[in-house]
C-alpha cells in the first residue's frame, strides 16, 4: 500500500513538473525577447551571435569527435578532474557575476531612488505619493527605513 501511494505521489509530481515546465518551455519560445533572428518590433537581431554560438558548439564538438588528442585532453579534464574543474569553472561563474553586475548596474534607480527621495524630501514631491499608491509593495520598505532613521539618528 506504501509503495501505490509513493509512486502515485511521484507520478502526481513529475506530471505537474513536466506540465508546468512544458507551459514555461511554451512561453519563452513564443515571447518577443527571444526571437531567433531579426525582431522588428525591437529592431534588434540575433542572426550574427547566434551564428556564432552555433559554430563554437559545433567547432567543438568536431574537435572532440574527430581529434582524439582533444578528446583525450576533454576526458582528462572533465571526467577524471571533474572535482578541481567543477571549482575552478564555478570560482569563475561567480567572477563574471560579480564583474556583470559592477559593469552594468546602475548607481541607484527605480525603486531605491523613489525610497531614498522619499526619505528626504518627505512633502516636497507629489510623484513620490503617486509612486506609492501605484506601487504598495514598496511601502514596508519605506517603513522600515524611515524607522531605522529614527532610531539611528
Amino acid at each position: 500500500m506504501k509503495e501505490k501511494i509513493f509512486s502515485l505521489g511521484n507520478a502526481t509530481i513529475l506530471i505537474l513538473f513536466y506540465l508546468l515546465f512544458g507551459v514555461t518551455y511554451i512561453s519563452a519560445i513564443l515571447s518577443d525577447n527571444f526571437t531567433i533572428g531579426d525582431n522588428l518590433k525591437r529592431g534588434t537581431t540575433t542572426t550574427l551571435g547566434l551564428l556564432v554560438f552555433l559554430s563554437i558548439i559545433l567547432l567543438f564538438i568536431s574537435l572532440v569527435y574527430f581529434l582524439p588528442k582533444v578528446k583525450k585532453a576533454v576526458v582528462f579534464v572533465f571526467k577524471q578532474h571533474k572535482n578541481i574543474t567543477s571549482i575552478a569553472l564555478f570560482a569563475l561563474l561567480v567572477l563574471l557575476q560579480f564583474l556583470f553586475v559592477t559593469v552594468f548596474h546602475p548607481k541607484i534607480g527605480w525603486d531605491p531612488s523613489a525610497l531614498i527621495n522619499t526619505l528626504d524630501h518627505v512633502d516636497d514631491d507629489v510623484n513620490n505619493r503617486a509612486y506609492f499608491s501605484l506601487n504598495s509593495n514598496n511601502l514596508p520598505i519605506l517603513l522600515f527605513m524611515s524607522f531605522l532613521y529614527i532610531f539611528i539618528y
